[in-house]
């Protein structure tokens, strides 16, 4: 899929995160793209990790759900700062999930698409 960012895969609960990243990171160190932390929106746990084909994927568990629209009220300010972009704690985004290794290959694979 062409500039694909990541996948998420849920997990049962913060342990569920982290026995499968820890398993698949003892079998190859390489997959190790960023985490283990704790988004600020969503407040969700996560673990990212490279799939076989290179594409990241998420390990997340324990987001927030809002179950009823009508009912959630905000409740006004929030801490949310640019040190929480990425997430409330944590080791730092690293530049390749924002700018990938092989941009150029992706981007001539889109205009390969595009004809």
């Amino acid at each position: 899929v062409p500039l694909l960012q990541h996948y998420s895969w849920e997990c049962d609960d913060v342990d569920h995160v982290g026995h499968t990243a820890t398993k698949l990171l003892r079998a190859d160190p390489e997959r190790q793209v960023w985490g283990f932390g704790r988004h600020f929106l969503g407040s969700n746990y996560y673990w990212y990790l490279r799939d076989p084909a290179g594409s990241f994927v998420e390990l997340y568990s324990d987001m927030d759900v809002i179950d009823d629209d009508e009912e959630w009220e905000t409740t006004g300010a929030s801490t949310f700062g640019p040190e929480h972009i990425a997430n409330a704690w944590g080791p730092n985004l690293p530049l390749e999930f924002i700018i990938p290794n092989d941009l150029e290959t992706l981007k001539a694979g889109w205009g390969a698409m595009e004809g």
